[in-house]
C-alpha cells in the first residue's frame, strides 16, 4: 500500500530509507503513547480531566483548579475528553487509564501526522541532501518530541491545529491550478484550524500574528483568501463560545476572561516572574549543553540567514511575545517542537557557503565527529527513556489503588498526605469510587487499625522508608507499591532523588 505524502517525501529524500525510518518513529511514538502514562505538569491534568470529569457529575466544581471559577479556560478539550468518557461508558469499557491512554494515542496520531505534513512543506525550501535527512531525523528523532507530542496537552493540541492550518494554508498559496472553489474551502479551513488552535492556547495568538503579518507583507495573499479565512476563524471562535457556553452553564468569553484576570489583574505574576532571558537559559539546559549553543546559535542565525521565512515569522512574535510575560515555564514553547527541526534545517541551509566549507571541514575532523558521536548517543538514551518512562510515576500507585478499590471497600492510612490531593488541588478522576483515605494521628492508632482487621492494613507514606518509630514498633512491615524501584537510590548522583515524587505504600500487619 502507498501513501502518497510519504511518496512525495521519499521523492526529496532519494537513496535514503525514508519509509523503514518512518516505520521506526511510529513505533516508538506508539510506545510513548502507551508507556508515556500520568501528568507531567499539573496543568494537563487539573484543568483538562477533572474539568470534564465535573461535566460528568463525579467532581464537585468547589474543588477545581481556580481557573474554572474565574472562567479563563476554554471548555473545548475538556469537551473532546468527555466524549471519549461518554463513548467508553456507552461500551462498558470505562476506566480512568483507558480513557487518558486514548487521548494520548489520538494525540501521537494528530501530532504524527501534523509532523508529516511539516516536512513535506519544508523539505522543497532546502537545497542540500545532508540538510534534508538531518531536518527528517530531527522531525522523528529528536529526543523530546515523541514525548511531547504525545500528550493531551493544550501546548500539544494548539500546535498541532496551527501548524495543521499552516499546511493547509500553503496547499492553498502554493496550487497553480487556479481552481478558486478548491482553494476557497483549504483558506475556510485554514482559519477554522488557527482559531481552533488559540482556543487550545490563548497564547498561539503570537503565532497567528505572526503568520497573518507574512501573509500580509511577504505571500500578499489575496483579499478573497484573507476574507475567507478571517470568517472561518471567526467561525471557531463563535463555536468555542457555545462550548463555553455549555462547560460553564453561562455566557463567557475565556480569551477576554484569560487576559484580564491574568494580566490586567495581575494573578499570572503570583507564580513567580522570570527574567526575560529565561528562555534562553533554559533551552541552553534543555537541549544539552554543550550542544545547546550550537542549537542557539542556529535559531538566531535563521533570523538573519531566513529572515523572509514563514517560520522565522511564526516564531520571532511567539517567542518575544512570551519573553515579556512575567511568569514562564518551559512548556509554553512547546507548541513550537513541530516548528524546531526545520527551523534549524532552514538555518543551516541558508548559511553563507564559506560557513558551511568551515563547518563541514570541522565536522570531519576528530573533534568535530567526537561532537556528533556525542550528540547522538546522548539524544537516542533520552528518546528511549522519555518513550518508555511515564510521564508521571504515581500513576502506577493510582492503578494498584483503582484495582482495589473496585474490589471492595479499600481503606488507605496516611498520617498527613494523601494521593488524591496535590497542595490545594483535589484529584477524583483516578480515584475509585469504594477507596478511602483516613488520616491517623499516631503509629499507636495504625496498629489499632492492624489489629482490629485481623489482617494487613495499608499506610500511603512519601518517601522511600517508613519512619523509623514505625520500625520500632515490631510489627510486619512491607512495600507493596512504591513510585521508583529501590536500587536507583544507589544512583543519586546530585541528590535528584530529592526533585522527584516518591511514593511508597506499606502493608502493615501484626
Amino acid at each position: 500500500m502507498q501513501f502518497p505524502l510519504i511518496e512525495q517525501i521519499v521523492q526529496h529524500l532519494p537513496g535514503f530509507p525514508v519509509k523503514r525510518l518512518i516505520l521506526a518513529a511510529v513505533i516508538l511514538a506508539l510506545c510513548a503513547s502507551w508507556f508515556n502514562a500520568g501528568f507531567p505538569v499539573n496543568d494537563e491534568h487539573y484543568q483538562i480531566l477533572e474539568f470534564a470529569w465535573y461535566k460528568m457529575g463525579h467532581a464537585p466544581a468547589k474543588e477545581l483548579a481556580w481557573e474554572f471559577n474565574d472562567h479563563i479556560r476554554a471548555g473545548l478539550q475538556p469537551a473532546l475528553a468527555l466524549g471519549v468518557f461518554k463513548a467508553l461508558k456507552s461500551f462498558d469499557l470505562f476506566t480512568p487509564f483507558l480513557a487518558a491512554y486514548l487521548l494520548r494515542l489520538v494525540s501521537t496520531l494528530l501530532g504524527f501526522w501534523v509532523s508529516l505534513l511539516m516536512l513535506r512543506l519544508c523539505l522543497p525550501w532546502i537545497e542540500q541532501a545532508w540538510c534534508k535527512r538531518a531536518l527528517f531525523l530531527g522531525t522523528f528523532f529528536l529526543w523530546f518530541n515523541l514525548f511531547l507530542h504525545a500528550r493531551f496537552s493544550s501546548e500539544n493540541w494548539s500546535g498541532v491545529f496551527f501548524f495543521g492550518g499552516l499546511c493547509v494554508c500553503f496547499n492553498a498559496l502554493q496550487d497553480g491550478s487556479g481552481r478558486k472553489y478548491r482553494n476557497g474551502l483549504r483558506a475556510l479551513a485554514t482559519g477554522f484550524l488557527l482559531g481552533i488552535s488559540f482556543y487550545f492556547r490563548f497564547q498561539m495568538a503570537f503565532g497567528i500574528v505572526g503568520l497573518g503579518l507574512w501573509l500580509l507583507l511577504i505571500a500578499r495573499i489575496k483579499w478573497r483568501m484573507l476574507f475567507l479565512l478571517s470568517l472561518s476563524f471567526l467561525a471557531a471562535v463563535a463555536l468555542n463560545i457555545l462550548i463555553d457556553r455549555w462547560f460553564y452553564g453561562f455566557w463567557a468569553f475565556t480569551p477576554y476572561d484569560y487576559f484580564a484576570v491574568n494580566l490586567l489583574q495581575g494573578k499570572v505574576a503570583t507564580f513567580g516572574a522570570n527574567p526575560w532571558w529565561y528562555y534562553i537559559v533554559q533551552f541552553l539546559y534543555f537541549f544539552i549543553p554543550p550542544f545547546s549553543l550550537a542549537f542557539l546559535a542556529l535559531v538566531i542565525a535563521a533570523f538573519f540567514f531566513q529572515k523572509r521565512n514563514v517560520l522565522v515569522w511564526i516564531a520571532a512574535p511567539f517567542i518575544l511575545g512570551h519573553c515579556f510575560i512575567g511568569h514562564k515555564e518551559m512548556r509554553f514553547l512547546y507548541p513550537l517542537s513541530y516548528l524546531l527541526a526545520p527551523l534549524l534545517a532552514l538555518s543551516l541551509s541558508g548559511l553563507p557557503s564559506s560557513w558551511q566549507t568551515v563547518m563541514a571541514r570541522w565536522v570531519r575532523s576528530i573533534p568535530g565527529r567526537c561532537a556528533v558521536v556525542g550528540f547522538v548517543t546522548f539524544n537516542v538514551i533520552l528518546l528511549v527513556i522519555f518513550c518508555f518512562k511515564p510521564a508521571r510515576e504515581t500513576d502506577m500507585v493510582f492503578r494498584w489503588l483503582y484495582d482495589k478499590g473496585n474490589k471492595n471497600n479499600f481503606v488507605l492510612y496516611t498520617f498527613n498526605a494523601s494521593p488524591y490531593r496535590f497542595g490545594p488541588l483535589f484529584m477524583h478522576f483516578y480515584r475509585a469510587p469504594d477507596i478511602t483515605v483516613k488520616k491517623i494521628a499516631t503509629k499507636e492508632e495504625l496498629l489499632h487499625e492492624a489489629k482490629k482487621a485481623g489482617g494487613p492494613v495499608y499506610l500511603f507514606s512519601e518517601g522511600l522508608r517508613p519512619a523509623d518509630s514505625l520500625l520500632s514498633t515490631g510489627a510486619a512491615i512491607k512495600p507493596v507499591i512504591q513510585t521508583i524501584p529501590h536500587w536507583l537510590t544507589y544512583f543519586n548522583i546530585n541528590n535528584w532523588l530529592s526533585r522527584i515524587r516518591i511514593w511508597t505504600i506499606y502493608s502493615i500487619s501484626l
